[in-house]
């Protein structure tokens, strides 16, 4: 009795383990970019075209491009470095580089240097030319809160969920060893029933991972 009541307890937290892994990755992988998920990368591109708007309206004033996004009489009423330039979702000051008639926008992310990887790559104003950087496996999990990411959201109700497994499955087995009587599972019984399970609860727990989205700011 002992024993199998062990055995139905391992693989119930089996269960729910694989739960919380699948949902986990899931979410990094699916949702990562995602606004209300990665506020930091969200507003360093509201930001770039906030003050996008501000270099086309200075260049219809003028005729030219400013020398600086400081020259801009609108600086000042947005989200600023120390010295009056405007910054990222890092506080890092937003790069501008002109040449002629062009002109760039971007920032250098969230570690404030060229090049990087994840948060720490170069975000444009003009995603539609280039990838939106996404966040890597370590950025998500490890460094979430330097990198402005809401991945305890998600941790946390991956945890409840794969709780929530763990126990159902338990109450089954449990159910499932009265209704048998002294009939003995085999381990392709138990096998098959975990991957039901695993199957089954994942499925679900991936369609409804989008409503889990925290409400960015």
């Amino acid at each position: 009795m002992i024993r199998r009541l062990f055995r139905h307890l391992l693989i119930a937290l089996l269960c729910g383990a694989v739960f919380f892994v699948i949902y986990n990755l899931a979410a990094w992988y699916n949702l990562r970019g995602e606004r209300g998920v990665s506020s930091n990368q969200s507003f360093t591109f509201y930001m770039m075209i906030t003050v996008k708007g501000f270099v086309e309206d200075y260049r219809k004033e003028h005729g030219s491009l400013p020398q600086d996004l400081t020259d801009l009489p609108e600086a000042d009423q947005i989200y600023c470095t120390p010295d009056g330039k405007p910054a990222d979702g890092w506080e890092h000051p937003l790069q501008y580089r002109h040449e002629g008639e062009t002109y760039e926008l971007f920032s250098y992310g969230r570690d404030g240097q060229p090049g990087g990887i994840g948060v720490d790559a170069d975000h444009y104003w003009d995603p539609q030319n280039r990838k939106q950087p996404l966040a890597t496996f370590r950025q998500y999990f490890l460094e979430s809160e330097s990198a402005g990411l809401e991945s305890k959201h998600f941790f946390w109700s991956g945890f409840l969920g794969s709780c929530f497994v763990a126990l159902y499955v338990m109450l089954m087995l449990h159910s499932l060893a009265a209704l048998d009587g002294k009939q003995v599972w085999k381990p392709k019984h138990y096998a098959w029933f975990v991957l039901v399970v695993i199957v089954t609860s994942s499925a679900v727990g991936l369609v409804l991972l989008p409503l889990h989205i925290p409400t960015g700011h």
